[in-house]
């Protein structure tokens, strides 16, 4: 019953749309379209504060079918808005013949999926049944509708004259997939391994070379394309971004998991800088974020099985945090870093230090937790800070008790000093790669 209510309430909003705006007022059928790209994938962000059992309970492909149709639908998250907003024919084309399809065969199962959402032992809000049927029938109606309505408005037709444009969008699609796979993703297919996950361990190093890997390989395939397709695939990597970062809500909603260590709150940096172009929040997400982004893979904090959904959403969270803002300098969507870019970037940082001081002193004298629930920048857990930079030992020296809250000033100040030596540092360095690319292009030129 309800996939026919899906269809059907589908084909009635298409219709009613077409027959009324379409053909009266394209504009404003645009715009509406536009509305419903934004409104889709943030309906996909809030339904990982929701209960889904499937994340904690399916191990070892115990439900194959739901783990492969829910990451073939996932790409659709960004396919959709990407397709709508820009004229990019990869987007469009995957979003037309491919996320398409998989939205009918995603609705067909409907009840198959609603039984994990329904099930005890997610992690996420418990909706009473009838909103939750509700709330998965608007989403899949948006998965429905969004594409048809764009073909229609833009009458987009996949180009089959020759065999490069559909070629183009069947070899895209596993690197797609690739990029939005969610993290529960090997966990629910081939289970826990034998495979070493600790730091400077196999899978360690092998990250970092797929990353290096992946950002020069993606540039070079980007770098003679036009502007608006750069930007495009920086929206996409953000969006993707976003997901990755709020999927921690699945395990459920504690302080701890709030995105706001500099890694996980560059989500939503990276979403402010590149979707409105501002240009002083770049300055700091390259200059500033990259530096953390740096830290954090040398310091990996690996749990003990390789691709558990807590280790691949750590590699993904990171992969993100370093890729977006290189990808977003090296191809030109946003302009050379100069002493501006570092004013930008030092005062944000200074901004945002502080407000991760007070609101991590909070959390951690508020929360239930036992122990540090957020450990920003390491400035909370002294011990930990040891861990990984053990000639700060000086700054236990001073320890402030009052009630539950607890400070080391001088570690608070360590840390913040050394971080800004960091910026000023990977500042000058890349100041430095773009003498040495001017001079080699200089060269090329004589």
């Amino acid at each position: 019953m309800f996939p026919t209510i899906v269809f059907v309430l589908s084909a009635a909003i298409v219709i009613a749309l077409y027959l009324t705006l379409k053909k009266n007022k394209p504009d404003t059928f645009i715009k509406v379209l536009k509305v419903l790209a934004v409104i889709y994938p943030i309906i996909g962000i809030l339904r990982f504060l929701l209960s889904d059992s499937f994340v904690e309970l399916v191990f070892n492909m115990a439900d194959g079918y739901e783990s492969y149709i829910r990451w073939a639908y996932y790409i659709g998250y960004a396919v959709l808005p990407c397709s709508v907003f820009f004229d990019v024919r990869l987007y469009r084309n995957i979003a037309s013949f491919f996320s398409l399809p998989v939205a009918i065969v995603y609705t067909v199962t409907f009840e198959h999926s609603m039984s994990h959402f329904l099930a005890e032992g997610g992690g996420g809000i418990m909706l009473p049944v009838p909103l939750r049927y509700i709330y998965h029938i608007i989403e899949l109606t948006l998965a429905l509708v969004i594409p048809v309505l764009m073909i229609m408005a833009t009458r987009h037709r996949m180009k089959l004259d020759s065999a490069k444009e559909p070629l183009t969008a069947l070899l895209s699609i596993p690197f797609i997939m690739l990029i939005m796979m969610p993290s529960y993703i090997p966990q629910s297919t081939v289970g826990f391994t034998s495979i070493p996950s600790g730091s400077f361990s196999v899978l360690h190093f092998s990250w970092i070379a797929l990353l290096i890997l992946a950002i020069v390989a993606v540039y070079f395939f980007y770098r003679k394309r036009s502007i608006e397709d750069k930007y495009a695939l920086l929206v996409f990597l953000t969006i993707a971004q976003l997901f990755h970062t709020n999927s921690i809500f699945l395990r459920g909603f504690t302080l701890s998991r709030m995105p706001l260590q500099l890694c996980s709150i560059a989500a939503f940096f990276y979403f402010v800088a590149i979707i409105f172009k501002k240009q002083k929040i770049f300055d700091f997400c390259y200059l500033v974020n990259i530096v953390g982004g740096a830290v954090a893979i040398v310091l990996a904090d690996f749990g003990s099985d390789a691709f558990s959904f807590w280790n691949l959403h750590y590699i993904y969270e990171h992969t993100f945090v370093m890729m977006v803002p290189i990808l977003g300098l090296s191809l030109g969507v946003f302009p050379r870093v100069d002493k501006k870019s570092l004013k930008h970037a030092l005062i944000i940082f200074a901004i945002y230090f502080v407000s991760s001081f007070i609101l991590g002193s909070v959390i951690n004298a508020v929360s239930p937790e036992e122990g540090y629930p957020v450990n920003f920048f390491y400035m909370f857990d002294l011990e930990r800070a040891l861990d990984y930079v053990p000639f700060v030992g000086f700054t236990g020296a001073i320890h402030i008790l009052w009630g539950e809250f607890e400070m080391y000033p001088l570690l608070v100040g360590t840390i913040y000093v050394i971080f800004n030596l960091l910026i000023i540092g990977f500042y000058y360095m890349t100041r430095g790669i773009y003498r040495i690319r001017d001079r080699k292009c200089a060269k090329v030129e004589e």
